[in-house]
């Protein structure tokens, strides 16, 4: 896994309530997981932040052509592979923190 992971912000432009919302309201993307298939998920809680790396398998892909011939791309995914971080990155971690998180991933790979 790479240390100097930078994660890319999702831009999103949610609706006010108010009737002059934009005709495309950008929301972030969600998934529905249950413990079974995510175990870590049994003590976060709602509005926590917790930072996954995902692989994802695209499932689909539409195109849409707008009126000003512009083009807009969607696409479907299924989430097939997760690894739950730690709550520091790496680069946040102190050299002992470091060292019980590098241990801990040496041992895994070792089971």
């Amino acid at each position: 896994m790479p240390h100097n992971i930078k994660l890319k912000t999702i831009p999103v432009r949610e609706s006010n309530g108010a009737i002059d919302v934009p005709s495309v309201s950008l929301y972030p993307p969600s998934f529905h997981v249950n413990e079974k298939q995510m175990p870590e998920i049994k003590n976060w809680e709602v509005k926590g932040i917790y930072r996954l790396v995902i692989e994802v398998e695209q499932i689909s892909k539409h195109e849409e052509r707008k009126s000003d011939d512009s083009t807009s791309v969607g696409g479907e995914f299924n989430i097939i592979k997760y690894k739950y971080l730690p709550e520091k990155t790496i680069d946040e971690m102190d050299d002992k923190e470091f060292e019980e998180y590098q241990g801990k991933e040496l041992s895994k790979k070792h089971e």
